[in-house]
């Protein structure tokens, strides 16, 4: 794993763990089947705002697999584990996950150069 890799799942991996993002809950607020395979989440359904983020729809499906190119950005974002997976996304939020991955790349850099 190169250093650059390294970082980008830190960077994950710190989205995730910081992330506020509420998500819209299904009619009694929880999904109905816990189980392997199963989604609590899928696509986007709108923002709060005009400035808000996308947020996730309640989908209690079971995951599917994505198609090629979907898989490809997965992949490329996530890492290799996402290579042969049924996943719970769809192309928007793997697009949209992506986007702001890079923005927090962008913020890195720009701390890192503007403490010099």
């Amino acid at each position: 794993m190169t250093l650059w890799s390294a970082n980008r799942r830190l960077l994950l991996l710190l989205f995730v763990a910081t992330s506020s993002i509420p998500i819209r809950a299904a009619d009694d607020g929880l999904t109905q089947i816990h189980e392997a395979g199963r989604c609590a989440i899928r696509g986007n359904c709108g923002s709060e705002n005009f400035f808000g983020p996308q947020l996730p729809c309640p989908d209690n499906g079971k995951a599917e697999v994505p198609a090629d190119d979907v898989r490809t950005k997965l992949v490329a974002i996530c890492g290799e584990e996402w290579n042969d997976t049924p996943i719970c996304c769809l192309e928007e939020q793997v697009n949209c996950f992506g986007f702001i991955l890079i923005l927090l790349e962008l913020t890195v850099v720009i701390a890192r150069y503007s403490s010099i």
